[in-house]
């Protein structure tokens, strides 16, 4: 018995510490959205965001949500509602300041308020994170967080859309109300505090016991210390291997670019030459993510893999050398050059993940840009396609400000 009653003591403790944060549970209160694809709830930071949940809590106690669709969800983005109009352009009659807290930022299954260009003209429009968003921090103001229910989230994300991204049949929310927040640990039973009385006492027992043994035991030979475990291998190992497999494939296509004298081949490989050397020093200082590493370099490889021949130019086309360059419409050319297919979005297009940031889309975009500045070609059709060029890349950015609502 005395072998066992060192656990005994610990299990007692370890009974008396943890069962007071079981009693006393979070004090936020909690929204219950109840939708035609099921429930979720979202605890609200009342305490860090007071003016945005009170706004919101006030908007639910009148049903005011009771009835609204979900008018805007983007797969991996958002799923926003709050809307009386059904179209993005409604709200309640009262707007609220813009209350972006430090500490509370877009992780999945972030609660935020929606709003216009203005940043103090939130009202009734909310949005959930489907995915993390760190995009939108500091620019949205952050109110809750869901923690139950995110598998609903998903399914709503996932529905079919039209084009202004508004769900092709009608996801609703059919209540929405604030369930009472819960009473910390008053009025605890008496064996409450016996058991956190047993629990102090064990401690106590547990110390004497262990200066009792430590003070009486017969020295033992110390064991030698075992070597620090060998750090795994980076997870960007498979990575690194297609960035040289990439760059291998490059280097060639820039060698026949360089023979051939083609101004315009040479400038498209450059280009692409230049983003794989900034994936490599993003993957070296560690400010990029595994996935948004693998989906950059995919595309690159694309890319290079469609440029390893020099682009076929307009006045090419009226003596076609093969079947494929005749078949090939002209306003395509441009999007050949750039390395992808005409039906790339935006984000292909600049060659950024779908969760960068507006300094990133801007840096691609400039970047981009002054490789394809016309004075860089001196003949005119090749002229011509850089022109062609930048109004792909001034249409990539436009939409994906579109999509983002930035300005």
């Amino acid at each position: 018995m005395s072998k066992f009653l060192p656990f005994i003591l610990i299990a007692l403790l370890a009974l008396a510490l943890v069962f007071p944060a079981a009693c006393s549970s979070d004090n936020s209160p909690v929204a219950v959205l109840e939708t035609s694809l099921g429930t979720i709830k979202f605890k609200l930071y009342d305490d860090k965001a007071p003016i945005t949940t009170a706004n919101f809590i006030k908007l639910a106690e009148i049903g005011f949500y009771d009835g609204l669709i979900f008018h805007r969800v983007i797969d991996n983005f958002v799923i926003q509602t709050g809307d009386p109009l059904g179209t993005g352009m409604g709200g309640s009659a009262e707007t609220i300041p813009l209350e972006a807290v430090e500490g509370l930022t877009h992780t999945d299954g972030a609660v935020g308020m929606a709003r216009s260009q203005d940043p103090n003209s939130a009202s009734s429009q909310f949005y959930i994170c489907d995915g993390p968003q760190h995009g939108l921090d500091g620019n949205y103001a952050v109110f809750g967080q869901v923690v139950e229910g995110i598998n609903v989230v998903r399914a709503i994300a996932s529905v079919e859309t039209d084009k202004n991204d508004k769900p092709l049949e009608d996801v609703t929310m059919t209540r929405v109300y604030i369930e009472s927040a819960t009473s910390d640990s008053d009025g605890l039973p008496w064996w409450f505090w016996a058991l956190s009385a047993a629990g102090i006492a064990s401690m106590g027992g547990i110390g004497l016991a262990y200066y009792w043994r430590r003070k009486n035991r017969k020295p033992q030979q110390q064991r030698q210390p075992q070597p620090p475990p060998r750090p795994a291998e980076g997870d960007f190992n498979d990575i690194r291997n297609l960035i040289r497999e990439t760059e291998h494939i490059l280097k060639k296509a820039l060698d026949d670019a360089a023979t051939a004298h083609d101004s315009l081949w040479l400038g498209a490989l450059t280009q692409l030459e230049q983003e794989i050397s900034d994936l490599s020093h993003s993957i070296k200082r560690g400010s990029i993510k595994h996935a948004d590493a693998r989906a950059r370099i995919l595309n690159l490889k694309r890319r290079v893999d469609r440029l390893r021949n020099p682009p076929p130019r307009e006045s090419a086309r009226a003596e076609p050398k093969s079947a494929e360059s005749k078949d090939l419409p002209l306003e395509e050319l441009p999007y050949l050059v750039l390395g992808v297919s005409r039906n790339a979005d935006g984000y292909e297009i600049l060659g950024v993940s779908r969760g960068a940031s507006k300094e990133d889309v801007d840096k691609a975009f400039r970047q981009k840009q002054q490789g394809w500045h016309p004075d860089k070609f001196p003949s005119p059709s090749d002229k011509k396609m850089a022109n062609a060029v930048s109004t792909i890349l001034n249409t990539a950015r436009d939409r994906i400000y579109g999509q983002r609502g930035w300005k």
